[in-house]
């Protein structure tokens, strides 16, 4: 799970990743909204499942699959600076 902090200091976390599997290198968007990460959406595949691309709103909400398609792993997903694009290996 991937959660942001709030303005109490970490006193309450906001969960922003609601898959079953494993999430890992999130990246924060440069104007603080939006934040990326690799997540495993089959916890069941264990070390053998994609870690897909996937997209969710800082403050929490619906967690979007970039890359459910592609069939391949994402790592490492920093946002350009203008926030259009998210890079990825």
């Amino acid at each position: 799970m991937v959660a942001s902090d709030n303005p109490d200091k970490g006193q309450s976390l906001v969960p922003v990743t609601t898959n079953p599997g494993a999430d890992h290198s999130p990246a924060w968007s440069p104007n603080g909204k939006w934040i990326a990460c690799a997540s495993q959406l089959d916890a069941h595949a264990l070390d053998y499942a994609t870690h897909n691309l996937t997209l969710s709103p800082a403050l929490g909400g619906e967690q979007k699959v970039l890359t459910q398609k592609l069939r391949r792993n994402a790592e490492r997903p920093p946002f350009s600076a203008d926030v259009q694009s998210i890079y990825f290996t």
